[in-house]
Order: C-alpha cells, then structure tokens, then sequence
C-alpha cells in the first residue's frame, strides 16, 4: 500500500511527513540525515526497513521544512521540527535519529527536555571534525558545480562500505539523473551549517535515556564523535565494525537493537 505524504502547517513552518505503524501507539519519530532527494520519495523503502516497530508504533519520518531561509542553522531546524512534533499532538516520544538528524535531535533534547522520552542517535556529533567539514565542503563545491553524478556516487561512497556503493552504483546514478537545479540548492541550505555546530559543552544536561550508535569506518565523522557522545552522556552504545556511515541501511540487526533499547533492554 501506497503511504501518503502529508503537509503540515504551523504558525512558522510548513513541513512534509509521512506516517505508518499503529495509530495512537507508541509515538517514534525518525529524523533522517543531510540527502540529496528529499527522504519522502523513499516512503515506502522506510517502513520495510523499519517494519519491526509497526505493530506497537506510531512512526512519523520527518522532512526539512519547505521554504528554506538562506541561512538555516542546525538550532533552527530542531526548533522547527520540534513545532511540527507539537502542532501533531505528539509528547514523551521516542526518537530515532541519523547523522545532521541526530545534531538536531540533540539540540531537541536540550530545548524541549519533556518532550523526549528516548533518543537514538546513530552517526552523529555534537560538533563538527576536520573529517566532517572537509567532506560537507566537498559535497557542496559538488553541488554548486552543478555535478549531481560525482555528488552522488562520492555521497555514497562516503556513507555506504565498497560492496554497497558498489552493487548499487547504477541505482545511484539513475537517482542522480532525477535531481533538480531546486534539489542542490536546497542540499546546499540544509548542508552549509555544519561548521557552526558545537554543543560539546552541553550535552551532558540531555536528560532522555540515550542510546549512540556508530561504526568503525565512518567517513563522515569518524567513530571518534561516538564515543565522545557516549562518554559524556554515559549512556548505552554500540559500534558496528566494518560498516560505515549509513550502517544503518545496512546492518541487519540495527532495528532489532534499537527495538530491544526501546523496549528498556540492554544490548550489552
């Protein structure tokens, strides 16, 4: 079945979602990371690989917000998901977030400390890295040139292992012919902020039970940022070896562990 993408208006924002699962169960909310297309498009791509939590659930997968300020920091997009989260009557919910979406979960914790019950952040950092900067400017030179091809086989390359990038590399280039001129200015808004990330010093007072997940061979940030992030937080984490960044896509048992934490298990 076909899941609808839905458009909902606040008194700042205008944002897109979609929504499957059980309603009125449990609220999870998934905010995704920097993409070059949109994450609506990959609708019914995400409840497969996260059909798990169907049966007890209520998932809404979150966009960035429709018409982006030129400059759009990485504060402003958790204030304006954190407003689309309300105006949808959402409390004490659960959140799975990746990569720039676990940056804005976490500026969320630290905002709206009643709003969030769990946290999941996977791929991510309080601050941005030598590592992360350089491949965010590379993505963006990428972008500004106009290259959607180069752009997007070296995004892959940067967040899937070689096999992976590998075995779908004609998909990548496909889906690199359907990006549009309005698709890479938009990247560019969402991507441009990451220098100006850094909330090492503050972390610490996110009162959600956390779990960080990360892997061994992250191109992005590193590992590095993981361990920081569980070290400060003294929380529970994991780090997956041989994946990288997107392990996530592609670690078969990542749902299963996040689903054993929400479930107040430990995965130690």
């Amino acid at each position: 079945m076909a899941i609808n993408i839905e458009t909902i208006k606040t008194e700042n924002v205008t944002m897109n979602y979609f929504r499957f699962g059980k309603q009125g169960g449990s609220p999870l909310v998934i905010i995704p990371g920097l993409s070059i297309k949109s994450v609506m498009e990959s609708a019914e791509f995400i409840e497969v690989a996260y059909s798990i939590f169907v049966d007890e659930y209520d998932v809404y997968v979150m966009d960035r917000r429709q018409n982006l300020p030129e400059v759009y920091s990485i504060e402003e997009m958790a204030v304006d998901t954190a407003e689309v989260i309300k105006k949808l009557g959402l409390s004490k919910i659960s959140i799975i977030s990746t990569s720039q979406g676990g940056m804005i979960s976490m500026h969320m914790a630290l905002k709206y400390p009643d709003l969030i019950s769990n946290l999941i952040i996977a791929s991510s950092s309080a601050h941005a890295n030598d590592k992360s900067l350089a491949v965010i400017k590379k993505w963006i030179s990428l972008a500004k040139s106009g290259d959607k091809q180069a752009l997007m086989l070296d995004f892959a390359d940067k967040c899937y292992t070689r096999e992976y990038a590998s075995k779908y590399h004609d998909a990548f280039l496909k889906i690199a012919e359907t990006v549009t001129d309005e698709e890479l200015k938009r990247f560019i808004t969402i991507a441009s902020d990451l220098s100006a990330m850094d909330i090492s010093d503050k972390i610490k007072n996110i009162k959600s039970r956390v779990l960080v997940l990360g892997a061994d061979k992250d191109e992005v940030f590193g590992m590095e940022p993981t361990l920081e992030l569980a070290k400060e937080l003294n929380c529970e984490s994991y780090i997956y070896k041989d994946y990288g960044h997107a392990f996530y896509d592609e670690a078969p048992d990542c749902t299963g562990r996040i689903y054993k934490f929400l479930k107040g298990s430990s995965n130690t």
